[in-house]
């Protein structure tokens, strides 16, 4: 199983470091492939250490409206989901539910 998670990053605060060792414990086993798709780095280095795949669509800080309305975010939400063949998609952090709901939708994945 694929799994991707949609979060603010891993530049500090409990959802980094959740994600971070929830991500760290489905590694270890050999039935779950983990991905991370994570918004904005804000130009700061993470602080957990995930040992899946992360990748981030901003490096500087953006709002998130700006983000969906003018710099293409749910495509390029989409397009990680695609590229990864993603199964399930979880949306860490409250901001990310209609997101996550929309391109579950979208792509016809849980």
């Amino acid at each position: 199983m694929r799994i991707g998670f949609l979060l603010d990053g891993f530049t500090g605060g409990g959802i980094g470091r959740a994600v971070s060792v929830l991500g760290n414990s489905l590694c270890e086993r050999p039935s779950y492939e983990v991905f991370a798709l994570a918004y904005s780095q804000n130009g700061e280095p993470d602080i957990y250490s995930p040992a899946f795949p992360v990748k981030y669509i901003y490096p500087r800080l953006v709002s998130m409206r700006r983000a969906i309305l003018k710099e293409h975010y749910l495509s390029g939400v989409i397009s990680f989901v695609r590229e990864n063949d993603i199964s399930v998609l979880v949306a860490a952090g409250v901001q990310f539910y209609p997101i996550a709901t929309f391109v579950a939708r979208k792509c016809k994945i849980r």
